[in-house]
């Protein structure tokens, strides 16, 4: 016998696929489900189709009302970035300062612009923001000694960038996916550049390493006992050089296609999120699947890493949004709130918060440590489906299906600007390393430079919203593919602006 409770989620699901027009779904889920259960559903359908599951997909405007809003926006939220764990860093990091760039990359004396010594670029990464959240407030493990060493790689990396602006813009490195045999879901690299995800209509995943160092395969476990833990390339000799190759391909057992990738910070593991409601976490240095999450009761949208590893966030289009750990199959947090399908989930820089965009026309910021909605944003005239924190962690861009970006002041929970130029669908945002350009591409197959570095200046100069639409002052330069959707967009450690599209799509 079929419990209430069972009869219930039918009822709920049938009228949700009703309401999304999934005919097809909604016979075969009849079909298969027992008599009993089906007549039990067909009772429930007149009730259902007035419920607010149903409403709330074909709702217009926000449930929540003014003093709702103005509620939650009022509330504290550390927008800082806290301060480097403590590293030693090696004396040689120090040494040849002016010395430390390419030849190629040198300017004449004349030319040059002096920039910080290291050591007082590095005495900036353990200065204290107080604006930054405690460093207790959502508990991290200790780093790992590889963590501690791409950690100094990232600074070093870091010193050497290219300082930009209106009057010095990057250079673009263009990656086009072409001549897949099924559709293209998703692209997206890992923080340090060197690895490249794209995901499939027919649940593959492939890997592909975008610089000189190939994928390789640990060596079987009999061989791993033998080596000498105390050497120092011990890691070099743990991986097995007969398996490297430049490009691996992932046969995921998911029942759907693979919309979502992200990369943990130490490359070691990546996420998947699936047409079929299940998240899988994969080894990078075993080439296997590890643990697979299931919790969404539909497609998950989005998956992304923290910036610091150990959580993860994901959402989908049961429109709740998620916060794990890599130590638990359960989540953490449930950001409930939205009306619609979550689109696109996003970490603060400083890891104690999350964003989510919606279908309902919202941008939520939702508190990792509590699981509260501390920020509630307005004012997309269709979906939002791009989302990306500034570099200081104060400002949150927003890239819309109707092509228009909008600016949020996080502290003061207010839009500064909504920029116009794109005239298709925004699919990426990116800030540059340095914070002083905002990147963005969509469906129109354009890569846009924004001059982020003065608009902020100039809002806060004036310290108030500049109004409703415009932002043309801004755009400083745009580029034009040919026929490809630029579907990621990333800024190198040296701020090196990296595109990701498939061809054919315009």
């Amino acid at each position: 016998m079929a419990s209430d409770k069972d009869r219930e989620t039918l009822a709920s699901v049938l009228a949700f696929l009703r309401s999304r027009g999934l005919k097809d779904t909604e016979e075969q889920l009849r079909r298969e489900a027992g008599e009993e259960l089906i007549s039990i559903g067909d009772e429930y359908d007149s009730a259902m189709e007035v419920s607010n599951f149903s409403n709330a997909a074909n709702s217009e405007e926000p449930v929540e009302n003014e003093t709702t809003i103005l509620n939650i926006n009022k509330a504290k939220v550390y927008h800082g970035i806290p301060k480097e764990p403590e590293i030693t860093i090696p004396p040689e990091l120090f040494a040849d300062d002016e010395d430390d760039t390419d030849e190629e990359d040198k300017e004449p004396a004349t030319k040059r612009r002096k920039g910080p010594n290291k050591k007082d670029f590095y005495a900036r990464k353990f200065r204290s923001d107080p604006n930054a959240p405690p460093s207790t407030r959502v508990p991290f493990p200790p780093l790992s000694d590889l963590e501690k060493q791409d950690k100094l790689s990232s600074w070093k990396e870091a010193f050497k960038s290219a300082r930009l602006g209106a009057d010095r813009l990057p250079c673009i490195c263009g990656y086009t996916l072409m001549n897949a045999d099924s559709t293209v879901c998703t692209a997206g690299l890992s923080d340090d550049s060197s690895l490249l995800a794209s995901g499939y209509s027919d649940s593959k995943i492939r890997i592909h390493s975008v610089t000189h160092k190939k994928l390789r395969a640990f060596k079987p476990a009999p061989v791993l006992k033998e080596l000498d833990r105390e050497g120092d390339d011990v890691m070099e000799q743990m991986f097995d050089n007969t398996t490297a190759s430049v490009e691996k391909t992932i046969h995921c057992p998911h029942a759907g296609a693979i919309y979502s990738t992200s990369f943990s910070p130490d490359r070691r593991f990546l996420l998947a999120g699936c047409g079929d409601g299940s998240i899988r976490l994969w080894s990078l240095w075993l080439w296997t699947n590890l643990v697979n999450y299931k919790c969404h009761m539909y497609p998950v949208s989005d998956v992304e890493f923290s910036p610091l590893g150990h959580y993860f966030a994901s959402c989908g289009t049961d429109r709740v949004g998620r916060l794990w750990s890599t130590e638990s199959i359960t989540p953490l947090r449930l950001f409930i709130g939205h009306n619609d399908d979550l689109t696109k989930i996003h970490f603060h820089p400083n890891s104690n918060y999350v964003a989510t965009a919606s279908a309902d026309r919202t941008v939520r910021m939702w508190d990792a440590a509590t699981g509260t909605c501390v920020r509630y944003f307005t004012g997309h005239k269709d979906v939002p489906q791009a989302l990306c924190f500034s570099r200081c962690g104060k400002y949150l861009a927003s890239g819309g299906r109707d092509g228009g970006i909008h600016i949020w002041d996080v502290a003061m929970a207010k839009e500064v600007l909504e920029l116009e130029y794109h005239t298709k669908p925004v699919y990426a945002l990116c800030f540059s390393r340095d914070n002083t350009l905002l990147a963005s591409s969509g469906h129109d197959g354009n890569v846009a430079l924004w001059n982020y570095k003065g608009l902020a200046d100039q809002y806060q100069a004036d310290n108030v919203s500049f109004g409703a639409s415009g932002g043309a002052a801004y755009l400083v330069r745009s580029y034009a593919t040919k026929r490809t959707s630029v579907m990621n967009l990333h800024f190198t450690r040296r701020n090196i602006l990296l595109a990701v599209g498939k061809y054919g799509e315009l």
